[in-house]
């Protein structure tokens, strides 16, 4: 007998995903450590709404997925921080899907801790979002994390919508394109609704590079000092440079927002080389058919299977933002900080040679009273970038 319906769903990954795994598994571990370390703080809950078997495939071998690997995370806040209570939640429409994820949990983590809690549920996942949106809106102390993977067809705005207006920590991860769906209109138009807007035009709708640039333009033209959420975002383009991949994170912590960009950068791209004047422009692109699985850099006009931000787009915004202005070194980078995609953090080195030797920017340090000192760069005019 075919007993294929009673196995559980093994989703194939390639080397994108596999890196995608470990910066979700990076961001819940810091977010799970800074929200126990408040003295206020109660403890945490941790969503994943559409868990699956926490089963992946890779080279013909099976890893953990996100929710193994956040539950592991957890466990070890758990032990570190016993007097606080650490909440998962998982939900799957697929009966087998979970009664694997609860067994590989048990063999997982064999021993047991009293403030650990583990929930499963066999359901619609934006089902136990709305109910959990209704029943806990009114507890603040408790911080929470929502890792939302939907297929295209279940994306649901209402269920999101609470996350994002009122407790702030959310991933999206869409596995497919065209999955995170055009904002409502009435979702649009209410009075704390920027934060709902700025996440939907930053979410991936098939849209092509040039209208995701448009769209990240409109999201730096509001007021940029920090939010009370922030969003931020990497997107991944395919040949056509339509995009076609794109991970988001929503957080209230400032200082997740500016270390998501950084890890993001680092997990899922890799530092491009400086482009000289002698040389073809060097395109950072994930390449999955390499024999490494990762991400090489190779000549521009090498068709890319997928391809990326890279520091010189960081270059290029700076100069453009900059351009006949002098600036404290510091306030240059401090620029990026509330930026939704660039990290203001971990890319300095190649962003300086590109403003360098492609701008034109030079370095000049000014004395201050007291014998101090302090490094500026002077911006000039935009010109025409050599080849």
């Amino acid at each position: 007998m075919d007993d294929s319906t009673a196995r559980p769903s093994v989703m194939e990954i390639d080397a994108y995903t596999k890196r995608k795994y470990d910066l979700i598994e990076k961001q819940i571990e810091q977010w799970a450590l800074r929200q126990l370390e408040g003295e206020s703080s109660r403890g945490i809950i941790y969503i994943d709404c559409f868990s699956g078997s926490g089963l992946a495939a890779y080279g013909g071998k099976l890893l953990y997925s996100a929710p193994l690997r956040a539950a592991k995370k957890l466990f070890d806040a758990a032990l570190s921080f016993p007097s606080k209570e650490v909440y998962l939640y998982f939900c799957d429409a697929e009966e087998k899907n979970i009664a694997a994820l609860k067994g590989k949990l048990a063999e997982l983590l064999p021993q047991s801790a009293a403030n650990f809690h583990v929930y499963y549920h066999t359901a619609d996942g934006n089902f136990l979002l709305k109910r959990m949106g209704e029943q806990l809106s009114s507890e603040k102390r408790l911080g929470y994390f929502l890792y939302y993977a939907p297929s295209p067809l279940a994306f649901d705005w209402e269920a999101l919508a609470p996350f994002i207006r009122t407790w702030g920590d959310v991933l999206i991860d869409p596995v497919y394109p065209g999955t995170v769906k055009p904002l409502p209109e009435a979702l649009q138009q209410e009075k704390d609704g920027m934060c709902l807007s700025r996440f939907a035009r930053l979410a991936p709708h098939g849209k092509t590079r040039e209208a995701y640039d448009e769209r990240l333009a409109q999201v730096l033209a509001e007021p940029q000092e920090p939010q009370p959420v922030q969003v931020a975002a990497f997107p991944v383009f395919d040949a056509e440079k339509k995009l076609s991949r794109e991970v988001l994170c929503c957080t209230g912590d400032f200082a997740l927002f500016r270390s998501f960009k950084a890890a993001a950068w680092q997990s899922l791209s890799r530092k491009t080389k400086p482009i000289s004047k002698q040389s073809s422009a060097v395109q950072l692109m994930l390449d999955l058919d390499s024999s490494d699985g990762g991400i090489v850099a190779r000549q521009e006009q090498e068709a890319p299977e997928e391809s990326c931000f890279t520091s010189s787009d960081i270059a290029r915004y700076l100069a453009c933002l900059l351009q006949g202005t002098k600036v404290p070194r510091a306030q240059v980078w401090s620029r990026l900080e509330v930026h939704p995609v660039f990290p203001s953090d971990g890319f300095r080195n190649p962003v300086r040679r590109e403003l360098k030797s492609r701008y034109g920017v030079t370095e000049e340090t000014l004395e201050l009273e007291g014998g101090l000192k302090e490094t500026y760069y002077v911006f000039p005019g935009i010109r025409e970038e050599t080849e």
